[in-house]
C-alpha cells in the first residue's frame, strides 16, 4: 500500500518524518498518520512525494508491483501475494481518479466564478 511504500522511501533515504512533513508544508503528526495510513495523501501530496524522492509517479503509486508480477517465478503462492497487491493498488488508482475528478470541477467552477 502507499502508505508502507512511502514508509520504506522514507527509510531507505536515512530522513525522519519531520524533514519530508516539512518539505510538504505540513505538520510531523499529520506525516505520520499518513505512514501509519490513518491518512491518504491526496493527489498534490502524491506528486510532492515524488519530487521529494526523485521517483516517477507510477512508481509511488506502485507500477512496480506490476514489473515484479510479470518477472516473478510461477510460483502460484508467490504470483497469489502480487495479485492482491495489485488489487490494492487498483483501488487506490480509482480513488486517485475520483480525486482528480473533484479538483477538476473545482477548478471549473473558479474560471466560471471568474469570468
Amino acid at each position: 500500500m502507499i502508505h508502507e511504500k512511502l514508509k520504506k522511501l522514507r527509510i531507505d533515504k536515512g530522513w525522519d518524518q519531520q524533514k519530508i512533513a516539512s518539505e510538504l508544508g505540513i505538520e510531523q503528526s499529520d506525516y505520520s498518520k499518513i505512514e501509519t495510513g490513518k491518512i491518504k495523501p491526496d493527489i498534490s501530496k502524491l506528486i510532492k512525494f515524488a519530487k521529494i524522492y526523485d521517483i516517477d509517479f507510477n512508481e509511488l503509486l506502485g507500477s512496480s508491483v506490476i514489473n515484479n508480477f510479470n518477472n516473478s517465478e510461477n510460483s502460484v503462492n508467490h504470483n497469489y501475494g502480487y495479485i492482491n497487491q495489485l488489487m490494492l493498488q487498483e483501488s487506490e488508482i480509482k480513488l486517485l481518479k475520483e480525486e482528480i475528478k473533484y479538483l477538476r470541477e473545482q477548478n471549473q467552477m473558479l474560471i466560471n466564478k471568474l469570468k
